[in-house]
């Protein structure tokens, strides 16, 4: 099986999927680079599209195999988290720091989904691993800062740590929604009806 296949059990009847992924857990270097930056960005990409397949699963009643992938998915942006935490004392490269930030979101969002992490169940946790989230994005607004017209204002890299903050809290305040009309279900000027 390639990555992001499923099989079927015919002991769990007809429907039950179990996922099958060919990447093992990561035990050694990756073989032939030592850049822990491109490691952790291909742990990184790994683990998005493993929770990108567990979403697909889950809309299809698949919660095993969903769970499956959230599973491996979170293995993977640990793995990655790791490689991007700043080594030596030596502050880390602003793209790392974003990619960090990018791994400890996907990782809080599995928590929710696996372990149950809620604002009502357990505040502090919740409030904590908010937190750790956030750290990355505020260091890289600390200091990807610009002068424009005698006004310091952020660079690149700040601006896209302000909106990597913003839609955290965005779907942190707002996790319920849902839309009135499933957008699958619009059909857009020259697109023809499913």
């Amino acid at each position: 099986f390639r990555s992001g296949e499923t099989k079927h059990s015919a002991a769990d009847g007809p429907s039950a999927m179990h996922m099958v992924a060919n990447l093992d857990p990561v035990r050694a270097q990756i073989e032939g680079s030592q850049d822990r930056a491109q490691v952790a960005t291909a742990l990184l990409r790994a683990g998005q599209s493993l929770m990108d397949r567990a979403e697909s699963l889950r809309s299809q009643g698949q919660a095993a195999a969903a769970d499956q992938c959230d599973d491996a998915a979170r293995e993977r942006l640990q793995r990655a988290a790791q490689e991007l935490a700043p080594a030596d004392g030596k502050p880390s490269e602003l793209a790392d720091l974003f990619s960090l930030g990018k791994c400890r979101e996907m990782l809080f969002r599995i928590a929710e989904r696996r372990e149950g992490l809620s604002l009502s169940a357990n505040t502090a946790e919740y409030q904590r691993r908010e937190q750790e989230v956030r750290e990355p994005f505020l260091a890289i607004t600390a200091r990807d800062v610009e002068m424009r017209d005698g006004h310091e204002q952020p660079g690149v890299f700040g601006r896209a740590a302000q909106t990597a903050l913003e839609h955290f809290r965005w779907v942190n305040l707002h996790r319920g929604f849902a839309t009135k009309t499933p957008l699958d279900s619009i059909t857009w000027p020259q697109q023809t009806p499913k």
